[in-house]
This record gives structure tokens, sequence and C-alpha cells, in this order.
């Protein structure tokens, strides 16, 4: 009878803890507006200093931003860009894919569309 009891418990536990979600937050566009602060060229994203966010207006801060091959990027002048042409200093508008973001610190999500507001040489 432990025995079953014992499995039991233990099946419960795995499946509790294989059911939580991860902690993100859901919202709408456009996401960020913010200066690049540094590019992370080995895994394809860069750091933004948010000055303005639908996420979150009271939580400014910073987030990673990773660069996928689905993300559609312009420059001022509405001509396609790649993540070889950002720059830090370059001050952009960012969407994120689904408008999820990963309440991490910093937090983390994924460019869908991106345009230079400011400082594109």
């Amino acid at each position: 009878m432990k025995s079953k009891f014992l499995i039991f418990s233990i099946f419960t536990l795995v499946l509790l803890v294989g059911c939580t979600k991860p902690n993100i937050v859901e919202v709408k566009e456009p996401h960020f507006v913010g200066e690049i602060i540094e590019i992370d060229t080995n895994y394809t994203r860069f750091l933004l200093r948010s000055t303005d966010s639908t996420i979150n207006p009271n939580k400014r801060g910073e987030i990673w931003l990773s660069v996928s091959s689905d993300s559609q990027m312009i420059n001022q002048n509405n001509k396609s860009l790649t993540f070889d042409n950002l720059q830090m200093g370059m001050i952009v508008e960012v969407n994120l894919v689904g408008g999820i973001v990963l309440d991490s610190e910093p937090q983390k999500g994924t460019v869908k569309d991106l345009s230079i507001s400011r400082g594109e040489e």
C-alpha cells in the first residue's frame, strides 16, 4: 500500500512540475522604442535600453532582443536591413513575435519587425 502511495505521489509531483508555464507577458503593438546599447553577434541579438514600452510603462529598462530569419527590419528610407546593419547608438522601434516577452532580468524577446528612428549612418 505504501509503495502505491509513493508511486502516486511521485507521478503527481512530476505531472505538476512538468505543467508549469514560463512567466511571460503578452503585450500590444508597438512594444518598444529605445537605444541599442550592445550587440551580441554570437547569438544574433542586441540589448535595447527601452525609453518607451507598452509592455509595462512602469518597468522601462533593458531587454535582449533576438533577430531571426523571419524578422523584418527597415531603415529610415524603408529599405530592408540585416542584423549586420545594426549599430550601437541607433534608436529603434521594435515589435515582438506574438507580442510576448520573457519576464526575466533583463527581459528577452524576439524581433518581429524593427524600424530605425535615428542613428543610421
